[in-house]
């Protein structure tokens, strides 16, 4: 029997070495065979996910390049469309004016010949037809050619009625009015009234025409009786004035309220309205009516009732009841006004109304009326003129209304944006005008700076700083504006003419001398940013 020679140990080594050098390969050409088609399809997949990229983002910029071209586009079309609504909106305009242009010289046109259709009454017919004397026919004669005039004016659109803007009409002479109101001349006031309404349209025309015009049309009627045909004429042919002034028409002030209202409620460009010497009725339903056609008016800006109030006091109530959002002028004169305690005025003007100006002047008020209205406007921060008269000097009220000096905190109360005019036992107007800025701040400034003036030339700053409270955190405020308030104080008719001689040196000065010199050295320690009540 054969002996088996077993190899040795390196042997055994070498042989395993080439056994796993033998299955490397295997393995690695197994791999190969496998993985090789799997990385040729990746590969594959690769190239065309970078070839599918790239053609995307040539599309994704197509894309951009095209909504670049839609938005140059877009803008392209707005401007255009803006360009072209500019000159649809042009084209508008000038059709408008052609129309207007149309219209007004259509007018004129069409009555340039138009002829007075009735025959004026000479003086010797007036007398032997009609009763009337010499004086009453010459005044009478010399009012229908008024009335005449005016009428063709109207009609013919003259030059010289649109010129002067106002048609006035009022006695030649002194004889009584009632005479202006005969039957015979009833026919003329007619063709006058007639005439109004179709000049109302004429004067839309003017205005669209003319649209920088500064017309103001007004028709004014004074001293003459109107009678109620005529009031009734009136009423229904007034135009479009833009202020209607009647006074002294009727003398027993029958249906004058409900006359008033029509007028306000038939002419929505109306801005002023006058009503002087008539006495105004009572009657509780058509003076609710007047208070609604005011108060829902539009345009009505500016109402006067002068020497027009009776025994029943209407126009105690008229500040009361009228909620106007427009109208900002009121003149109340001589209307008897007085015991405004049993009114709610006072509450009325104290609760910051939209009104700028208020005339109670000629009116009987007692001394309590006076603080009445001294107290309620004291806050009213919207009136910018009050104008009054009284049977006694009151004016120190007023004084202290607007210029309180008492203490700094007194002073910032006081109303620092109305003009006051007083007056007393029929002298002249005083103006307490201490609020001559339209911006009450630069009152108030300029008031400031004039009390800290007076006070110094007294040298009592530090001891009235002490007696109002003010505290010492505040002085570092206190002296940055002296200076700028000092810009609004000037030598002029409304303080004294020494009110600039004192300059905000002097007054940081005497300050600083005299007031809480040893409580300054804490004042590092103290919070100075809070504001003085006293600067608003």
């Amino acid at each position: 029997m054969a002996n088996l020679t077993l190899p040795d140990a390196d042997q055994q080594l070498h042989m395993r070495q080439a056994m796993m050098d033998s299955l490397r390969v295997e393995m690695q050409e197994h791999i190969k065979s496998r993985v090789g088609p799997l990385e040729n399809e990746l590969r594959s997949r690769c190239y065309l996910l970078e070839h599918t990229n790239a053609a995307q983002q040539a599309e994704i910029a197509q894309l951009k390049q095209q909504c670049d071209l839609l938005e140059r586009a877009t803008s392209t079309f707005i401007q255009k469309r803006a360009e072209d609504e500019t000159k649809i909106d042009e084209m508008k305009s000038m059709l408008q004016n052609t129309m207007r242009k149309a219209n007004y010289l259509g007018y004129k046109i069409a009555n340039r010949d138009w002829e007075y259709p009735l025959l004026v009454p000479t003086v010797d017919e007036l007398c032997t037809d009609h009763g009337f004397d010499l004086d009453e026919a010459i005044e009478t004669y010399r009012f229908i050619l008024r009335l005449m005039d005016y009428t063709t004016g109207m009609r013919r659109a003259d030059e010289k009625v649109i010129d002067e803007y106002i048609i006035t009409l009022e006695p030649s002479s002194d004889y009584p009015s009632r005479y202006h109101c005969h039957d015979i001349l009833l026919p003329h006031w007619q063709q006058f009234t007639s005439a109004l309404l179709e000049f109302g349209c004429f004067v839309e025309y003017f205005i669209n025409y003319f649209e920088d015009s500064d017309a103001f049309f007004s028709l004014i009627i004074s001293n003459i009786e109107l009678s109620e045909p005529i009031l009734r004429s009136l009423v229904e042919n007034l135009p479009r004035f833009q202020q209607l002034e009647f006074t002294n028409n009727l003398p027993d002030g029958a249906a004058c309220i409900n006359f008033i209202t029509q007028c306000i409620e038939s002419n929505p460009r109306l801005s002023e309205f006058v009503w002087r010497s008539n006495t105004l009725e009572n009657s509780p339903m058509d003076i609710e009516r007047l208070y609604e056609a005011i108060s829902s008016h539009e345009g009505l800006y500016s109402l006067k009732f002068e020497d027009c109030e009776n025994e029943d006091q209407i126009l105690h109530r008229f500040l009361i009841k009228v909620k106007s959002r427009t109208l900002q002028h009121v003149e109340l004169v001589s209307n008897r006004l007085s015991n405004l305690r049993q009114t709610d005025m006072a509450e009325f003007l104290a609760s910051n109304p939209l009104l700028a100006c208020l005339d109670l002047s000629k009116n009987p008020f007692t001394h309590q009326d006076v603080i009445l209205i001294a107290d309620a406007i004291k806050h009213n921060t919207t009136l910018r003129v009050l104008k009054l008269c009284t049977n006694l000097d009151q004016s120190y009220l007023f004084d202290s209304l607007v210029f309180d000096d008492t203490s700094l905190n007194a002073l910032y109360h006081s109303n620092h944006s109305c003009k006051i005019r007083h007056s007393f036992s029929h002298q002249p107007f005083r103006d307490l005008d201490l609020n001559p800025y339209h911006d009450r701040n630069l009152n108030l400034k300029r008031k400031i700076y004039t009390l800290l003036s007076r006070r110094n030339r007294q040298n009592e700053n530090a001891a009235c700083f002490d007696s109002e409270g003010i505290m010492i955190k505040h002085l570092p405020h206190i002296l940055s504006l002296l200076k700028p308030y000092s810009e609004h104080n000037y030598c002029d008719q409304w303080f004294p003419a020494d009110a600039d001689e004192v300059k905000p040196l002097s007054i940081t000065y005497e300050i600083m001398k005299g007031w809480k010199m040893p409580e300054l050295y804490n004042l590092c320690k103290v919070d100075v940013s809070e504001d003085m009540t006293i600067d608003g």
